[in-house]
């Protein structure tokens, strides 16, 4: 997986940064939250 689009709302900024560091790390582009 290259591109990962978050649709959901709500998401806690702190789990957020989490999830950018990680797909980060793993060559996998965020798109989102609410997007």
């Amino acid at each position: 997986i290259r591109t990962l689009a978050i649709i959901a709302e709500g998401i806690p900024e702190a789990l957020t940064r989490k999830l950018i560091k990680k797909a980060d790390q793993k060559g996998v582009t965020i798109i989102g939250p609410a997007t």
